[in-house]
């Protein structure tokens, strides 16, 4: 499958799935269960209120319980800044709070902005800091 401009809900942003990051696609990158999930993830990061820390997006899903969206169990979808605001966007599944270089860490204000909006209790993000899956 190419790399396609795929359309969100909210229509701001535009989004780019990239082949490298999906289940079929070759070699070691993280990679989606589907692209649904993918743009899934996506458009509950740029909800309102933006799911953003330090300009990057954060996105998962819930349906009673964090699902798995990766295909090694990620739980949670990072979407990096874009270089330019006209760029596509593009992200990945990844396991925060699990790198020794914090790259990704999610922000305080984040995680409380989650917590403020029941997308995730205290509890769980008490488990998500220890770098554990929800």
């Amino acid at each position: 499958m190419a790399d396609r401009n795929i359309p969100t809900k909210r229509g701001v942003r535009t989004y780019l799935s990239r082949t490298k990051h999906q289940k079929n696609g070759s070699g070691t990158f993280a990679k989606w269960i589907s692209q649904d999930i993918e743009i899934e993830t996506f458009d509950n990061a740029d909800s309102i209120p933006i799911w953003e820390c330090d300009s990057h997006l954060w996105g998962f899903i819930k349906n009673d319980v964090v699902v798995t969206i990766g295909t090694k169990k990620q739980q949670f979808g990072f979407f990096p800044a874009t270089q330019n605001i006209t760029d596509d966007w593009h992200g990945y599944p990844v396991f925060p709070f699990k790198e020794k270089n914090k790259k990704y860490d999610i922000c305080k204000s984040l995680l409380k902005t989650w917590e403020e909006n029941n997308n995730l209790t205290a509890d769980e993000i008490a488990i998500l800091i220890k770098g554990k899956l929800l």
